[in-house]
C-alpha cells in the first residue's frame, strides 16, 4: 500500500503506517495486549470504554502506557437520557424475557426496574480520558456536547463522531469534530444511529458518496471491509481511512471468546441479521434462536440500554455454557470472507494486493 493517494494527513496525524483503524468493540474484546499487537502491525488500535468500569478503564489506560502504545483511539458511548419513568415503561419487555431465562434454568431475575442512567459513568469516563490526555477520542450513539469536544481539543486530542446516515453527518458537521466515521449497513455490532435508529440504512458505498456532498471533514469508513481491494476502493473514492471490526475480532490476540472467533472463521454468506432484541439498539450479529423468535413473535423490546441490562444475565449464562443460541455474537455481513487468525496475517492481507 504505497500509492501516493494513500499518503493522507491522517497517517502523519496518527503516526501510523497504514490508513487502517481497528474498530472499538465493547465487551472485553479490546484488551491492552490486543491493542499492542494492532499498534505494532502499523494500524490504529481502538479501546472500547463502553460497559467498562472506571477501575477497569483506568487499568487499561495504565497498561497501554506500560506497553508503549503511544497512539490509540478511546471510544465513548454517548448516553441517552433515561428516567425512572422511562425504565418503568419497559415492564412488557421485562416479562417477555422470563421464558428465555427459564429455558436456561436461570433463577436470577433480569435487572429490576431502576434508574440505570449512570451505569456507564459517561461523565466520569470523559474526565478520566482527559486526565490521561488520550490522543484520539471517538463518540458513538449520539452527538457529544460542544463543551466536551472543546475540552478534548484543548489538550490536543483528535475528535471523531460516528454517523450512519447523511442526516447524521450533517448534524455532526455542525460541531467542531476533526473527522467523522461512516458506518454502513454492512457493519457488525451496534448501529451508531442517533437520529433514526432502525433496521435499514445505506450501504457504505452509497453513504460515502452522500457524505462527500455535505461535508469536507475527513471521512473514515466502516462496514464489511476485510481485504485490500475494499480499502483500495474506499480510499480511491475519498475516504481517509478504513475502520475494521469483524476481521480483527477473529484474531487470536483479541479478547473475544473462542466460540465467537470460530463462528466468524467458519461463517457462510447470509448468516447475519440485524436485531434489537439483545440491547434495545439495532445491531448485526450471527442469526440465532433468540433473535429469530423476537422477530417472528414481535416481542416487546425496552429502549437502550435498559434491554441490554435486562438480557445481561441471559447472555452471561449462555456464554458460560457455550450456547450460541442466546449469545450476541456480533459480526458484519462479510464475516464469511474472514480467514486470517492473527493480527499479523490479517494486516498482510489488508495491505497487499
Amino acid at each position: 500500500m504505497t500509492n501516493s493517494r494513500f499518503e493522507n494527513h491522517l497517517l502523519s496525524q496518527f503516526k501510523i503506517q497504514y490508513p487502517i483503524i481497528q474498530a472499538p468493540m465493547a465487551g472485553g474484546i479490546t484488551t491492552p495486549e490486543f491493542l499492542k499487537s494492532v499498534f505494532d502491525a502499523g494500524a490504529l488500535p481502538s479501546l472500547a470504554t463502553g460497559y467498562r468500569s472506571l477501575t477497569g478503564l483506568k487499568e487499561d489506560l495504565e497498561a497501554l502506557k506500560t506497553l508503549g502504545v503511544s497512539i490509540y483511539n478511546a471510544n465513548l458511548f454517548v448516553p441517552e437520557l433515561l428516567t425512572k419513568e422511562t425504565v418503568a415503561k419497559a415492564k412488557p419487555a421485562y416479562q417477555a424475557l422470563k421464558p428465555f431465562y427459564g429455558a436456561l434454568n436461570i433463577t436470577q431475575e433480569p435487572i429490576e426496574f431502576r434508574e440505570i442512567q449512570e451505569l456507564d459513568d459517561y461523565a466520569k469516563k470523559v474526565e478520566l480520558l482527559l486526565e490521561y490526555r488520550v490522543p484520539i477520542v471517538s463518540f458513538v450513539f449520539d452527538m457529544p456536547s460542544l463543551e466536551i469536544i472543546r475540552q478534548f481539543k484543548a489538550i490536543g486530542t483528535y475528535t471523531i463522531g460516528t454517523a450512519t446516515s447523511v442526516e447524521e453527518v450533517v448534524a455532526l458537521d455542525t460541531l467542531e469534530l476533526d473527522a467523522i466515521i461512516l458506518q454502513g449497513i454492512e457493519a457488525g455490532g451496534h448501529r451508531a444511529s442517533f437520529i433514526s435508529d432502525c433496521e435499514d440504512g445505506d450501504d457504505l458505498r452509497t453513504l460515502l458518496k452522500k457524505a462527500k456532498q455535505v461535508t469536507d471533514r475527513p471521512l473514515l469508513v466502516a462496514g464489511g471491509i476485510c481485504q485490500y481491494l475494499d480499502i483500495d476502493h474506499y480510499l480511491t473514492e475519498g475516504a481517509a481511512a478504513a475502520v475494521i471490526g469483524t476481521a480483527f475480532l477473529a484474531c487470536a490476540e483479541s479478547g473475544a471468546s473462542s466460540l465467537h472467533k470460530e463462528k466468524i472463521l467458519n461463517a457462510c454468506a447470509g448468516e447475519t441479521m440485524l436485531t434489537n432484541a439483545f440491547t434495545g439498539k439495532w445491531a448485526r450479529g450471527f442469526t440465532n434462536r433468540f433473535m429469530v423468535q423476537y422477530a417472528e413473535d414481535d416481542l416487546p423490546v425496552a429502549c437502550y440500554p435498559v434491554q441490554h441490562y435486562f438480557t445481561s444475565a441471559l447472555r452471561a449464562e449462555a456464554k458460560k455454557n457455550n450456547f450460541p443460541e442466546y449469545m450476541s455474537l456480533w459480526a458484519g455481513m462479510n464475516a464469511h470472507r474472514v480467514t486470517e487468525k492473527t493480527v499479523k496475517a490479517l494486516m498482510a492481507r489488508l495491505v497487499s494486493p
